[in-house]
């Protein structure tokens, strides 16, 4: 299931997401972090674009020129102001506020991180609209972003986003590479594992029907 912002834009944005500069970014306190990170750098064969200990200040240039990001970092949800839920630097958090005010995000973005796909409505009865990380980086030009909308267990969600680049990386389609996925770990007999793998939700349009179109030349 792909959850697309509107129907318009499922309707619309239909080629593939092309992807040319890839970025793997880590916050702290996550023990599986650097490996995950390693095997994702890796599996598109840009272990150069591995930051294990990233900054705001890394990660807020990232999201201006990257195209395929993955971030491994603890994430929060404010329900109460969910323009103030965040993802984890190692000099702090970094707000979906200050996300929106780069004005640009990467056209794929895969976050293992706690409910980094979750959302609430904001603003009064004129103002329906949902906001949240996956959300908001969506409204600012990221055509997928790949997300759990709950809490996940930290190894079982590196576990997970390992897999899915494999897949991806592979030439398999969005969709398609997020079902294998959810499956196969649907499958496990950890519980974490499964929890993850059916937490991990896909927000996108349908460009998620095809493979990335990637060249391996870009920088990081």
């Amino acid at each position: 299931l792909t959850l697309a912002s509107c129907l318009a834009a499922w309707a619309t944005e239909t080629d593939a997401p092309r992807v040319r500069r890839y970025s793997f970014l880590g916050g702290p306190g996550l023990d599986a972090a650097a490996d995950e990170l390693r095997r994702i750098g890796e599996i598109w064969g840009r272990p150069d674009a591995v930051v294990v200990a990233a900054s705001r200040e890394v990660a807020g240039a990232t999201l201006q020129r990257a195209d395929l990001l993955h971030v491994a970092a603890h994430g929060s949800f404010r329900l109460d102001n969910p323009f103030f839920s965040a993802l984890e630097f190692t000099d702090g958090p970094l707000t979906v506020l200050e996300m929106i005010g780069f004005g640009r995000a990467p056209t794929v973005v895969v976050l293992a991180s706690c409910d980094a796909g979750a959302g609430a409505a904001a603003g009064g009865r004129g103002s329906p609209a949902v906001v949240g990380t996956a959300a908001e980086l969506r409204h600012v030009g990221a055509r997928v972003v790949v997300a759990p909308p709950v809490v996940v267990n930290d190894r079982a969600a590196a576990e997970y986003a390992v897999r899915l680049h494999a897949e991806l990386a592979a030439g398999r389609s969005i969709d398609d590479a997020a079902v294998r996925t959810r499956v196969r770990g649907a499958a496990s007999s950890d519980p974490g594992m499964v929890a993850a793998a059916v937490a991990f939700t896909v927000f996108g349009d349908a460009g998620t029907r095809h493979p990335l179109v990637t060249r391996r030349d870009g920088g990081g």
